[in-house]
């Protein structure tokens, strides 16, 4: 560390139902303690919410102080947090969610970063690939006027290390009914009063993704934003020109959930028709084998991108590379280049989008003289 920090750090974790999650949680505090060279001493805080299933309090560490709270009752995930943040002893905390990951050098790298600042931002992985990219670009996207205009930048609470005496009153002592934005608001409260957030340009954080997930629940995401928006409203912590922008910028939110359920239902159509032609004998690589295409490479490395190259490789089907806006932020098996660098050596092109695919079609008939498919022409002819 630049600067020798011996004071103590209070990692928080709401628990529900989530006993399993407690030894990584432990065992990755502790390497993370061990990475600092203990200089810096860590404690960790299971914020248990669940009432009915209680957690031992007699959890045992060698190199970290650990907490136990548990409930009577079942409060969500903010009070959860606060409950422990009552309890913390650190200067700095971190709200971290029971399955997600900090890697080893998140204290060490993340205290090394902040100096006077109220929180420090760190990169992260989210399904299995950066979150920031060419279209989400972690310089600009960290900032106020990006959350008052266009969303939550921060996919999950652990990204940041907070200092304590940062949090405001206006988060503590308002407690969300719907569980989804309290870290949206306590961000927006923190910028409000003039926090300053700095980036750490190093992966140090992973967001672990589940189909029950509250971030991908669109109508509680919706709903909480609205209860977000009154919180803000009832006590004044924006003017009025503010809160117009938060509103509208709420109205975004909804428009992109719209396009994005669009682009879900789009998908679905392409992968189950691709899940009926292999049901039936036939698919997408059989299909180019008999045209004579035996290498490939794949625009859009996606879920489909990706299905598709497992599916073309059975039927012995080289994709030889994706072509990806983000390929610079993605990290695969196959090399992954940006269009004005991708090679030209293949026997066909295969665009996986189920959006915008006629506009890309264009821009690779400047480069590509070979055919060029969407996959929803390849599988018409399945």
């Amino acid at each position: 560390m630049e600067k020798t920090y011996d004071g103590k750090v209070s990692i928080i974790v709401p628990i529900y139902q989530g006993k399993k999650y407690i030894q990584k949680l432990i065992k990755m505090a502790e390497i993370c303690q061990e990475k600092t060279q203990n200089q810096v001493k860590i404690e960790l805080i299971l914020s248990n919410d669940d009432p009915y299933e209680k957690l031992e309090e007699s959890l045992l560490s060698n190199t970290i102080t650990i907490h136990i709270l548990n409930t009577e009752i079942n409060r969500g995930i903010q009070a959860a947090r606060i409950q422990g943040l009552e309890a913390a002893n650190g200067d700095f905390v971190v709200f971290l969610d029971q399955d997600d990951i900090l890697y080893p050098d998140y204290i060490y790298s993340q205290l090394s970063c902040i100096g006077d600042a109220d929180a420090a931002v760190c990169r992260c992985i989210h399904e299995n690939q950066q979150f920031y990219n060419a279209d989400r670009k972690f310089e600009e996207v960290i900032s106020k006027d990006y959350m008052m205009q266009k969303g939550n930048p921060i996919i999950s609470a652990g990204q940041v290390l907070i200092r304590r005496a940062s949090i405001p009153k206006v988060w503590t002592e308002n407690i969300m009914k719907t569980n989804c934005a309290d870290d949206y608001l306590l961000w927006l409260c923190m910028m409000a009063q003039g926090a300053k957030f700095v980036l750490n340009q190093n992966i140090l954080f992973e967001h672990v993704v589940h189909g029950n997930n509250l971030s991908l629940d669109s109508r509680r995401e919706l709903s909480s934003l609205e209860e977000m928006c009154e919180i803000l409203c009832k006590n004044g912590v924006f003017d009025e020109h503010g809160m117009k922008q938060i509103k509208s910028m709420c109205q975004h939110v909804l428009c992109e959930r719209i396009g994005l359920l669009e682009k879900f239902r789009e998908m679905f159509f392409v992968l189950n028709k691709m899940a009926v032609c292999r049901e039936k004998g036939a698919s997408v690589g059989k299909c180019l084998w008999s045209e004579g295409i035996h290498r490939v490479c794949i625009y859009g490395d996606g879920y489909i991108g990706k299905r598709l190259a497992g599916e073309l490789k059975e039927c012995n089907i080289e994709t030889a590379f994706f072509i990806d806006r983000n390929a610079h932020y993605l990290t695969e098996e196959i090399p992954v280049y940006q269009l004005e660098e991708a090679p030209i050596e293949v026997d066909a092109v295969i665009i996986s989008l189920v959006q915008h695919y006629d506009s890309v079609r264009n821009e690779l008939r400047k480069k590509y003289k070979t055919q060029i498919y969407t996959v929803q022409e390849v599988l018409e002819d399945v």
